[in-house]
């Protein structure tokens, strides 16, 4: 039962950081409708000369963003919403992803947090993965290139085509445009009524779909491995730390009392990400995950030494 309210309350931490993280993006998408389609519109000589010619792509990638960040956060909230407590439990980590996706900062305090038990994912994380990376892709990519065109055309008033543009335009729009054509293929697949069953007879049209959401994996990959490579730093800094004579006699005691459960959560994460990767690219249509003794007596011993 306590194990039950731990993992409620700690969905409703991942909520509310969601909520924060979509109320963000929104107000940022305000204050980018405001700059650009007004402010930057009346009066263009606030611009910057040195940045004026690249402020079409500059405001698309900021565009790009800013959509993703409101689609993973919208995404998260919806599944947070009709996922029970053992669903979350099983398939937190799949929605870990998407969060280190968008940058999220409070992902590893929540793997660290939840409970630490073997569990098996209940959903097929390549067909999840690529559903939600299709859909951002698509809806992102069209934002971000209508903006391309609309700062260069209107705003900027710039008479050049895509033809007649600069090298670092056309090759800004090619890749904004593959993009879209990703995403577009990955909604046609896994995003139709028909395609989860397409997807579990694993027959037809299984194959392409399984080929597809290979590549997407590779993605994947690469932003865990980012996050690996960030917790590897972290426990450098860590580390380095412990030997900083500015803290003084008592400030180093503190310092070191608190760096080993430190260190241990940040093993923990490299070990999750670890075992993320490995089971993405198992055979299997799961991801299984097996208990972190050294972290749970960690935990264990930092609770009561805070009880």
């Amino acid at each position: 039962m306590r194990g039950n309210r731990e993992t409620s309350g700690l969905r409703l931490m991942l909520m509310i950081a969601n909520i924060f993280g979509l109320v963000a993006g929104i107000f940022g998408g305000i204050a980018y409708i405001y700059y650009g389609f007004i402010v930057f519109r009346n009066d263009p000589s606030q611009i910057n000369p040195e940045i004026f010619n690249y402020m079409p792509m500059l405001m698309s990638i900021a565009g790009f963003f800013i959509i993703t960040n409101i689609f993973f956060c919208s995404f998260i909230i919806n599944f947070l919403k009709k996922a029970d407590d053992i669903t979350l439990l099983n398939n937190r980590y799949i929605i870990a992803l998407f969060s280190i996706s968008i940058g999220g900062f409070f992902t590893p305090f929540v793997l660290a947090q939840m409970k630490n038990i073997p569990i098996q994912s209940t959903v097929s994380p390549k067909f999840t993965i690529s559903k939600g990376y299709g859909g951002n892709s698509l809806v992102s990519g069209v934002i971000a290139l209508g903006s391309y065109f609309w700062f260069s055309t209107v705003v900027f008033k710039s008479s050049n085509t895509v033809f007649t543009a600069g090298l670092a335009d056309q090759i800004f729009v090619g890749i904004v445009s593959l993009i879209i054509f990703w995403g577009a293929l990955n909604c046609m697949l896994f995003a139709t009524p028909n395609a989860k069953a397409a997807w579990d007879k694993k027959a037809g049209a299984y194959k392409f779909m399984n080929f597809i959401a290979i590549i997407n994996l590779i993605f994947a990959t690469f932003v865990l491995i980012m996050q690996l490579l960030s917790s590897i730093l972290t426990i450098f800094s860590i580390i380095a730390d412990l030997f900083d004579r500015r803290r003084g006699f008592l400030g180093t005691i503190l310092n070191t009392t608190f760096a080993t459960y430190r260190i241990a959560v940040q093993l923990f994460i490299i070990y999750t990400l670890n075992k993320i990767i490995k089971g993405l690219w198992s055979k299997g249509d799961q991801i299984h995950y097996q208990d972190y003794s050294k972290l749970a007596e960690k935990q264990r011993e930092y609770e009561m030494n805070n009880a």
